[in-house]
């Protein structure tokens, strides 16, 4: 298994070509966010380079995440990440500024498991995996290669909710802690704290703490009493999958928005079907076009 890998890696014809100039085997452009207002940078690879890291990933893919990880988790959605979380006295939720970007190539580096790979392959896998000193969104082992860099941070933030009768949980950039101890409010400045200590930056206007008397949100969903899509989550689904017609869909793309669909239309057919259903059709159809 390792020979093979670092086999398909050396003998890339390109690869000497694409450590020279990384950018030039990347399509970039850019697409609304759900609020219309900011624009996320997209980064396709190449076909040769998309094959390569596929190769990496089908490796990667072999590690298991601990429980608290859902985003990017086969069988895991935002909604294992938020029923963990359900009908706790208090809730709070922090989120990283650009997590991918951030995640640097000396991060990358280091959160390889070491027994998988020769140094050589690791120094490789990590080349051909970041750009800029970052991970890209659009790269298809971006997604676990920030999950697996982010483990040393959810490790401590796990034991920190454990300490203080609580549940920690992240989906993707999407950290929460839940306690039943009312208590428990300077969680959010040891959180900013260990975070920013590790490389990352907190997006301090995400920063949310809900008591029990507040609609208590985790990605997108209401968890007070049940766990169900908001107003905000469905308008927030509609928008990104209208984007993603208009502006063209992406594999990394397609991977959450179909369970996210789904999951509305078992709480609500209604807006499945006059809001999602037509724009979900067309996404498929443009995605087994492409890929």
């Amino acid at each position: 298994m390792k020979k093979n890998l670092d086999t398909i890696i050396k003998n890339w014809v390109n690869l000497e070509n694409f450590l020279s100039n990384k950018i030039k085997y990347y399509t970039v452009y850019y697409i609304p966010k759900a609020d219309g207002k900011r624009w996320r940078k997209i980064c396709t690879p190449s076909e040769d380079l998309k094959l390569i890291q596929r190769s990496i990933l089908a490796e990667l893919s072999n590690i298991v995440m601990p429980e608290y990880i859902h985003g990017f988790v086969s069988g895991k959605s935002v909604k294992t990440n938020a029923v963990c979380h359900q009908n706790k006295p208090l809730v709070m939720s922090l989120d990283i500024l650009n997590f991918f970007g951030s995640t640097t190539f000396d991060m990358v580096r280091k959160s390889i498991p070491d027994h998988m790979f020769s140094c050589d392959t690791m120094d490789m896998i990590t080349e051909i995996a970041t750009l800029d000193n970052g991970l890209p969104q659009g790269s298809p082992i971006s997604p676990i290669l920030a999950n697996l860099s982010f483990l040393p941070i959810d490790s401590i933030l796990s034991t920190l909710a454990g300490r203080n009768d609580g549940v920690y949980s992240r989906y993707a950039d999407d950290m929460t802690i839940s306690s039943y101890d009312r208590g428990s409010h300077d969680i959010i400045r040891y959180m900013e704290s260990i975070i920013n200590d590790h490389g990352y930056m907190v997006n301090a206007k995400k920063t949310r703490v809900f008591g029990r008397g507040n609609r208590q949100v985790v990605t997108g969903l209401v968890v007070n009493e049940k766990t169900q899509p908001s107003s905000k989550y469905k308008r927030t689904i509609k928008a990104k999958l209208h984007n993603l017609v208009r502006d063209g869909a992406t594999e990394y793309c397609m991977a959450s928005i179909r369970g996210e669909c789904n999951w509305i239309r078992k709480f609500n057919d209604n807006f499945y079907d006059k809001y999602l259903e037509s724009n979900l059709i067309k996404l498929e159809e443009m995605v087994d076009g492409v890929f």
